[in-house]
């Protein structure tokens, strides 16, 4: 099995509209790390669950389930994020279902190579290289200006489905505020 790169959290309210938004978003994150370490991805996978230990409101019975995901590879590998943000809309049109209040959204990366390899092609065209400089325009200006600063329209602009962070431990190694003081 090879590497993967992934992205996909719990959300903080159940998701229904903003599953798009949800899945772009985190699809941008596992771009940008894909461009980080200099790969490009040939496959896409798009996931969806729904809490499974949900209970439903008005009889007490277990609420519908669902966890579904599809897979497609790519006819050339990529790392531009709008390219495969196309993708991944397809699949995600092909794995939602109405009806069930879905907690998780997230998507995976495989088959990546890195962009110094990348197969040549005789019968089909190349990718758009223009779209990968765009991305790599976008990540610097994000680490510049700050995270989300620049993104795909589709990401939206609403984060109320972002995971709740009320209960996240606190990070004593990674963030100077979170350092105990011994007095």
């Amino acid at each position: 099995m090879g590497q993967k790169i992934g992205d996909g959290r719990r959300c903080g309210r159940k998701l229904d509209a903003e599953v798009g938004q949800a899945l772009i978003t985190h699809l941008s994150r596992a771009a940008e790390k894909l461009r980080r370490q200099g790969s490009s991805a040939s496959a896409v996978t798009v996931f969806l669950h729904t809490n499974r230990h949900k209970i439903t409101a008005y009889n007490g019975q277990p609420a519908k389930q669902y966890h579904g995901s599809r897979t497609a590879e790519l006819p050339h590998a990529s790392n531009s994020t709008a390219e495969l943000v196309s993708y991944a809309h397809a699949l995600l049109k092909a794995v939602f279902k109405f009806g069930y209040e879905y907690q998780k959204a997230g998507v995976m990366l495989s088959g990546l190579v890195p962009n110094s390899h990348l197969q040549q092609h005789l019968f089909i065209d190349e990718p758009d290289g223009r779209m990968s400089k765009l991305s790599g325009v976008m990540d610097a200006l994000n680490k510049r200006y700050g995270r989300d600063r620049v993104r795909l329209a589709g990401a939206g602009y609403d984060s109320s489905w972002h995971h709740k962070q009320k209960w996240m431990s606190k990070r004593f190694t990674t963030n100077w505020k979170d350092i105990l003081m011994v007095r």
